[in-house]
C-alpha cells in the first residue's frame, strides 16, 4: 500500500514539474531539479520494476491461492456431498428403522387381518350351511304351503259351491216362505170369514203368527164335560176348517190337547196326560175320517196342564186353559 502511495506521489511531482517547466529558468536549480528528476525517474523505474515484480509475485500467489481455493471448494463440495450422503444415509437408517417398525406393525396387522379373514370364512361357511338348511326348509315349507293352498282352494271351491247352493236354497226357501206367508194370510182371511160367528162367541180364537195359524177351541164348545168326546157344536167348526185345508194341500196340521191342573172327573182317564192326548186324537180322527186329507201331514199330542196360557188360580182361567189347539203351518216340524 505504501509503495502505491509513493508511485502516486512521484507521478504528482512529475506532473507538477512539467507544468512548471516553462517558468523555470536555466539555472542551477533547474539542473539540480533535472538531476533530481532523473534520479527520481531511476528510483521510479526501480520502484515500478519492483512493483511489477511484486505484482507478478502477487499474481502468482493469487493464482496459487485461487487454485488452492478451487481445490478447497472442490474439497468442500466433496465434503458436502459426503455429508449429504451421510445425512441421507442417516435419514435412510432412520427411515429403515421406521420402515422396520412399520413393517412389524404391518405384519401384525396382516396377521390380525388373516385371523379376521379366517373368522369371516368360518362364519361365511356356517352361514352357507345355515342358508342351505333354510333353503331346504323353505322348499319343504313351500311345498307344504302349496299343497295346503291347493287343499284350501279345493275347500274354498266346495264352500263356494255349498254357499251357492245354500243361497239358491235360501232364495227358493225365501220365495217358498213368501208363498207360504201369502197362503197363510189367505187361509187366515178365509178362516176369519168362515168362523166369524164362532170367533165372536169367544169360545173359538184365531191367532196369526209369523209362521203359522192357531185355532184355539175351548173345552166348552169342543167336548162333553170331563171327557174326550166331541160334542155336536164343534163339528160344524171342524168341517169349515177341513174345507179350507182342502184348498191348501201343502199345509201341515198339529193338534195339541191341554187341560187345567185339576184331576180328571171321569175315572176313565188316569191323569191329565191321558185326557189331553185323547182330546187331541179325537180331533185328529175327525179330520181324517173321510180320507180327504193326507194323514202324513197331521200329528197329535197331549201336554196335560204343563203349558197353560193363564195361571190356574181361578175357575175362569182354568176354563180357558182347557183347550185344543189346531196349528196350521207349512214347515215340517
Amino acid at each position: 500500500m505504501n509503495q502505491h502511495l509513493k508511485i502516486i506521489y512521484i507521478l504528482f511531482l512529475l506532473y507538477s514539474f512539467y507544468n512548471c517547466k516553462s517558468y523555470i529558468t536555466q539555472s542551477d536549480e533547474y539542473k539540480g531539479l533535472e538531476n533530481e528528476v532523473a534520479a527520481s525517474k531511476t528510483r521510479l523505474q526501480t520502484c515500478i520494476d519492483n512493483c511489477q515484480a511484486e505484482r507478478s509475485r502477487l499474481n502468482q500467489k493469487i493464482e496459487t491461492l485461487t487454485r488452492e481455493l478451487s481445490q478447497e471448494k472442490r474439497s468442500q463440495e466433496k465434503m458436502s456431498t459426503e455429508l449429504a450422503t451421510l445425512r441421507n444415509s442417516k435419514e435412510l437408517y432412520r427411515g429403515n428403522e421406521k420402515l422396520e417398525d412399520t413393517t412389524i406393525d404391518l405384519e401384525k396387522e396382516r396377521i390380525a387381518r388373516e385371523v379376521d379373514r379366517k373368522n369371516y370364512e368360518d362364519r361365511l361357511a356356517k352361514l352357507e350351511v345355515d342358508n342351505e338348511l333354510l333353503r331346504k326348509d323353505a322348499d319343504i315349507r313351500t311345498k307344504e304351503l302349496l299343497e295346503e293352498n291347493s287343499k284350501l282352494k279345493q275347500k274354498c271351491k266346495r264352500i263356494i259351491y255349498k254357499l251357492r247352493n245354500r243361497y239358491k236354497n235360501l232364495s227358493e226357501q225365501n220365495h217358498s216362505q213368501q208363498e207360504q206367508t201369502e197362503a197363510l194370510n189367505e187361509q187366515f182371511l178365509e178362516l176369519e170369514k168362515e168362523l166369524k160367528l164362532e170367533l165372536n162367541s169367544g169360545y173359538v180364537r184365531l191367532i196369526k203368527n209369523p209362521s203359522n195359524l192357531l185355532i184355539n177351541l175351548n173345552e166348552i164348545i169342543a167336548f162333553e164335560s170331563g171327557t174326550a168326546q166331541l160334542n155336536g157344536r164343534v163339528q160344524p167348526i171342524l168341517d169349515k176348517v177341513i174345507g179350507i185345508l182342502l184348498k191348501y194341500p201343502g199345509t201341515y196340521v198339529d193338534i195339541k190337547g191341554h187341560t187345567d191342573n185339576s184331576a180328571p172327573v171321569s175315572t176313565k182317564y188316569s191323569d191329565n196326560w191321558t185326557l189331553s192326548t185323547d182330546r187331541a186324537i179325537a180331533v185328529l180322527r175327525y179330520f181324517l175320517q173321510n180320507n180327504l186329507l193326507n194323514p202324513k201331514k197331521f200329528s197329535a199330542a197331549g201336554y196335560a196342564h204343563y203349558q197353560p196360557i193363564y195361571p190356574n188360580d181361578n175357575t175362569e182361567n182354568k176354563a180357558l186353559n182347557q183347550r185344543v189347539e189346531i196349528v196350521i203351518h207349512y214347515d215340517e216340524e
